[in-house]
């Protein structure tokens, strides 16, 4: 039995370790190896390239099984389709930013980080879901114009305070010495803050857009008197039919 070890100072940093582990096994295979002997892999780097495959696979199951969820949950209280796509839509979209912005500063897949999509999703649903509700309410008495006014005023500057609120407390992660904990404070920060962000800017618009789709599909509806209109309407759902 020969033994070799390498130190190395990559740390639990997925896409490091899949770069060491591939740069040994090229080393190997240049190697004039008898057929008999085998070489086995150890170690931090071998160790986290398998808990790296586990945690893709792990993230990809619990990010799309949120999605459903959420999208039935909010289903079933509005029975709306529709309307929970468009709470879902920021959702998604932040999804995306995060991952952008992780790749671009430097923060890699780890153990810690591979769980932030699932909690974010969790975290960031209430923005789309508060704002939705509060302009369905008062469009029922308001013109549209007015009643996203007062969304915005009323609980747009509600769940700003409570992201900084949030922020502050993930930002809290970041001051320990376990650098794990220091990169999931951050990402979770960054993951709420484009959950606000995208909740501000893209479900008012979606919002009114489907009501204006709402209300011509109601008119075609009435006009078409038949089967395929009437199946439409129920698919848009009664949360999105204009006042």
């Amino acid at each position: 039995i020969l033994l070799m070890s390498v130190s190395t100072s990559i740390g639990n940093e997925q896409t490091l370790n899949e770069k060491f582990m591939s740069a040994i096994e090229r080393d190997v295979e240049a190697m004039d190896i008898p057929s008999h002997v085998t070489v086995a892999y150890s170690g931090g780097p071998a160790f986290g390239r398998i808990i790296g495959k586990l945690i893709g696979g792990d993230m990809a199951r619990t990010t799309m099984g949120g999605l459903i969820f959420v999208m039935v949950i909010v289903f079933l209280i509005y029975r709306s389709p529709a309307l929970a796509l468009v709470c879902l839509a920021p959702m998604m979209i932040s999804m995306v930013w995060v991952r952008g912005v992780m790749g671009y500063a430097g923060i890699h897949m780890t153990m810690a980080t591979s769980s932030v999509f699932s909690m974010i999703m969790g975290l960031g649903i209430d923005f789309s879901l508060h704002l939705a509700h509060r302009y369905h309410g008062l469009r029922k008495t308001l013109p549209s114009s007015e009643a996203m006014a007062q969304t915005y005023r009323s609980v747009g500057s509600a769940i700003t305070v409570t992201t900084i609120t949030t922020i502050m407390g993930f930002m809290a992660m970041t001051i320990g010495d376990n650098p794990g904990m220091d990169r999931m404070g951050l990402t979770l920060s960054i993951g709420v803050t484009s959950a606000l962000i995208g909740a501000l800017m893209i479900v008012p618009p979606i919002t009114v857009l489907e009501e204006r789709f709402a209300a011509w599909l109601k008119t075609y509806a009435d006009e078409q008197e038949g089967s395929f209109g009437q199946v439409l309407c129920r698919i848009m759902g009664s949360a999105l039919e204009p006042a």
